[in-house]
């Protein structure tokens, strides 16, 4: 995918990036394996997740993107009063449903482009937004805001990008090849939140790459 790379940069191409869910969704072998990977990252990633969130323990929450449900079980685990919907596409929510995650989750298919139909205490989207544009990610965070009540929170757990410098650029490039996303500064977040109704309340660090965005529904 990376020989396209000069065209992908160049405004005026017309490159498109491929639409790598549906190549993934098309071949169930793939899905899985694809799937397995994410959880991976996920299960070693997001291990000091429940206490970077600071929450009371009682909410409903809504994993956006949740996939085969890993996010959801590291805060089950530590917040066993918890009730967790993930939301993700029909043929991630079938794979996660053999996974017998329990009654505190509830598996709901959806096209997170469109309204969510769920409300909720706390969303949280990990690594979700870096793989889209921002008028894309501007989409899927106005849906969050409509699921949340005024002061409602929402983490976004992401790579935050140095405001200078180099640092997480060939992540940055990989995204725009693979999904035409990309990796963001903490201005960049801000200005995406602001636009959505959220007021970005800073930027959480985690032991592993990514960091925990937080903001608060206005």
């Amino acid at each position: 995918m990376w020989e396209a790379l000069p065209a992908a940069l160049r405004a005026a191409s017309g490159w498109q990036p491929p639409d790598i869910f549906g190549e993934v969704a098309s071949d169930p072998a793939r899905a899985a394996a694809h799937h397995r990977m994410l959880m991976s990252y996920a299960l070693h990633d997001y291990a000091a997740l429940p206490a970077a969130l600071g929450l009371r323990g009682d909410e409903r929450v809504v994993d956006a993107g949740g996939g085969l449900g890993a996010l959801a079980e590291t805060l089950l685990n530590a917040y066993p009063d918890l009730r967790v919907v993930v939301l993700d596409r029909p043929e991630v929510i079938d794979l996660a449903s053999r996974r017998g995650l329990g009654d505190r989750v509830t598996l709901r298919p959806a096209d997170l482009f469109s309204p969510w139909s769920v409300e909720a205490d706390v969303v949280v989207m990990g690594r979700v937004l870096h793989d889209w544009e921002d008028p894309m990610a501007l989409g899927l965070l106005k849906h969050a805001r409509q699921a949340l009540p005024r002061g409602g929170r929402l983490f976004l757990v992401e790579m935050v990008l140095p405001e200078d410098g180099g640092a997480g650029g060939l992540c940055d490039l990989h995204l725009l090849m693979a999904t035409g996303g990309r990796e963001r500064t903490a201005s960049e977040f801000a200005a995406l939140l602001g636009q959505a109704d959220f007021d970005m309340q800073g930027v959480r660090p985690l032991p592993a790459v990514p960091s925990v965005v937080v903001g608060v529904a206005r």
